[in-house]
């Protein structure tokens, strides 16, 4: 159910920059090309084994192919064992219209060293 209310808000809330509700973003990495990715410390929420699930945006400085400016994600790392993944994306464009919807999980990816993956870990799993 938790899910479900993770990512109907982020379809809904996360392209715009007028939100209802409390929102913290943190940066935890820059791009070569300038796309800035952030996590809203308030989205973050853990379980008792040990999962976090937090939201993520990463705003481009130049929209993609698609037309693509800004790419929302809800996402679970697993603390103890160091691997994360997402759980939904979207993508929109410069005027909040979403372009794209993925609900299906990504693969669970190791946490490496040095990565976003890494970055978000510090914050989430405290």
């Amino acid at each position: 159910m938790k899910l479900l209310a993770i990512g109907l808000s982020l379809v809904s809330v996360l392209a715009t920059t007028s939100i209802a509700r409390a929102e913290t973003w943190i940066s935890i990495g820059t791009t070569y090309n300038g796309s800035v990715t952030q996590i809203d410390l308030d989205s973050v929420s853990s379980s008792s084994v040990g999962i976090a699930n937090y939201v993520s945006r990463t705003i481009l400085r130049y929209p993609d192919q698609n037309g693509a400016k800004v790419y929302a994600q809800t996402n679970e790392m697993n603390c103890f064992t160091n691997f994360g993944r997402s759980l939904e994306m979207a993508s929109f464009d410069k005027d909040g219209r979403t372009l794209g919807y993925i609900g299906t999980p990504s693969q669970w990816q190791i946490v490496m060293n040095g990565s976003l993956l890494e970055s978000a870990e510090r914050l989430v799993c405290r």
